[in-house]
């Protein structure tokens, strides 16, 4: 809404996005630090949790804010 008239906005779309991916990489590597705690015998039960997968799925999620946030200008200002 702005000034009381509904407008839709495709960077309002991006920076949800953005966010999503952001929660997301966070929560991620919250649960890994966790894990990295735990001794031999509780990481054996755990190991059915594919831990490479969680970490390539973080990864691209960094690559897809990295690309976002190259396209917008206000970023590449900041930059300078």
């Amino acid at each position: 809404m702005v000034n009381g008239v509904e407008k839709s906005s495709s960077k309002l779309f991006v920076y949800e996005n953005i966010l999503q991916a952001i929660s997301f990489v966070v929560s991620k590597l919250e649960l890994l630090r966790n894990l990295s705690y735990l001794s031999d015998e509780e990481q054996v039960i755990i190991k059915n949790m594919n831990i490479k997968t969680r970490l390539i799925n973080i990864n691209q999620r960094l690559i897809m804010i990295k690309s976002v946030m190259d396209k917008m200008e206000e970023i590449k200002e900041m930059a300078r």
